[in-house]
């Protein structure tokens, strides 16, 4: 099905509002395939790469939205306080 491995991906849940994913257009129901070129295929992964980021460093997402692939490219900055946990 669209040459995606079914084993790839995540679906996001939501989006934080004024993050730098919400800048670039990620979406609710979104399907993050990969991050910085790795393919995700778990939450869990795909928080351990975002943890190593720093503010200013890019990152490159490939995904999924309604059966179409796109690419986006967003700039980390620093995590506002209610958006730790």
């Amino acid at each position: 099905m669209l040459g995606i491995n079914p084993n790839v991906g995540i679906v996001l849940t939501g989006v934080t509002e004024g993050s730098p994913a919400e800048s670039v257009g990620l979406q609710r129901g979104d399907v993050i395939l990969s991050i910085n070129g790795e393919e995700i295929r778990s939450r869990r992964q795909a928080l351990l790469i975002v943890a190593r980021l720093n503010p200013g460093d890019t990152v490159d997402i490939e995904g999924l939205r309604n059966t179409q692939r796109f690419s986006t490219t967003l700039t980390v900055t620093e995590r506002r306080p209610q958006q730790m946990r």
